[in-house]
C-alpha cells in the first residue's frame, strides 16, 4: 500500500469518526497500517459497534448499490441463507442515532455536510 493511498484512508476514517463527534456519538480510530480488522470503534449509549471505511474517488465497487437504494431510506441485502446486509446513507443513519433517547438533533446536518 502506497503512502498516498494509507493518506487517503486516515483521511476518511478521521471524517466518518468527525462526523460522529458532530451528532454527539463518540467514535475512535483502532485501525493502523497493516493491521486487520475494523477502522472503527463506534460507542452509541454503550452499545459498541466496529466499522469499516471504504472510499472510492469513482464510487466503484457500490453503484449498484447506490442504484438500488435510490431514495429508499433503507436497503436489504440478503444472501441465500446468510443473515441480511443493511445499507443506510448518512442522512438516515443520523436520524436513528440522534433519535436515541436524551439524543442531541440540533443542526448537525449543516456540520456533517460541511466536512464532505
Amino acid at each position: 500500500m502506497s503512502k498516498s493511498q494509507r493518506q487517503k484512508g486516515l483521511r476518511n476514517e478521521n471524517k466518518v469518526k468527525t462526523m460522529h463527534h458532530n451528532i454527539g456519538i463518540k467514535a475512535e480510530r483502532i485501525s493502523a497500517p497493516y493491521k486487520p480488522g475494523p477502522d472503527l470503534s463506534i460507542n452509541i449509549d454503550g452499545t459498541q459497534l466496529r466499522g469499516e471505511v471504504k472510499a472510492r474517488r469513482d464510487g466503484s465497487g457500490w453503484k449498484t448499490i447506490k442504484n438500488w437504494i435510490k431514495s429508499a431510506d433503507v436497503l436489504f441485502l440478503i444472501e441465500d441463507r446468510k443473515e441480511p446486509l443493511v445499507v443506510l446513507n448518512w442522512e438516515t443513519y443520523r436520524r436513528l442515532v440522534s433519535q436515541r433517547e436524551g439524543g442531541d438533533d440540533h443542526d448537525t446536518k449543516t456540520k456533517a455536510t460541511a466536512l464532505l
